[in-house]
């Protein structure tokens, strides 16, 4: 085995036993989170999310890495069918009691196995700033993969710059370069974006995408943003 890789499988090892840490914390905190932080995070996402969605009435939507259901007072409401994934099993169980009505399941790698071409919305927030490169590869060919035809992704993640780290933080820095990179190889073209601040140090970008189509360029080809 190469250093890099049992590098990669020591960094996801932790990642998740951070994760793990994580989840009983906010299990003892009795989530979710506290009205102040609802209103501020509220503020954040909703303008994000009225942006995406691709169409009007009840969508299928997928919260890839749902965690405790930070998402799911607002995406309840557009959905006709929610589905949350998530590879922490500490995550799901606090999500569920406290939505017992969720559907919830754990995923054991980036793949979901969830129908192909299924969802209206796929929203991957915060996900890709705690994945390696690879990882991220991988995420992004999954949503593309599961996301409808006229469907849109929202993805968010943390440039470089953010220094912060704790028990709870393990970010892995990606520049937008490295994402829309890794979003086009995944079939996936940017609709449109926004950066809002997420520490004192560093802003959260957010991209929403759509699937290529026969009439967009190929891969390697300049696409105009």
């Amino acid at each position: 085995m190469t250093n890099a890789l049992t590098e990669l499988i020591d960094s996801q090892i932790e990642t998740d036993q951070m994760f793990r840490v994580q989840a009983k914390f906010w299990a003892a905190a009795n989530w979710p989170m506290s009205p102040h932080q609802d209103d501020k995070f509220a503020g954040l996402f909703l303008p994000v999310l009225q942006a995406a969605l691709p169409q009007k009435g009840s969508l299928l939507i997928l919260d890839y890495g749902c965690g405790p259901g930070r998402l799911w007072q607002w995406l309840k409401p557009l959905a006709s069918e929610y589905v949350g994934v998530d590879p922490v099993e500490e995550f799901l169980s606090v999500f569920k009691a406290n939505s017992p009505e969720a559907q919830l399941y754990q995923i054991g790698s980036e793949k979901t196995g969830l129908p192909d071409s299924f969802f209206d919305l796929v929203v991957a927030w915060g996900i890709l700033c705690h994945v390696s490169i690879t990882q991220a590869r991988l995420i992004l060919e999954e949503l593309h993969r599961v996301l409808a035809p006229a469907g849109r992704v929202i993805v968010s993640f943390i440039e470089p710059g953010y220094s912060l780290t704790s028990a709870f933080c393990n970010w892995v820095n990606h520049t937008r370069a490295d994402v829309l990179d890794l979003a086009a190889q995944a079939g996936l073209l940017l609709v449109s974006e926004a950066k809002v601040p997420e520490r004192d140090d560093a802003a959260q970008t957010i991209f929403i995408l759509r699937r290529r189509t026969h009439e967009d360029k190929s891969p390697g080809q300049e696409i105009p943003i």
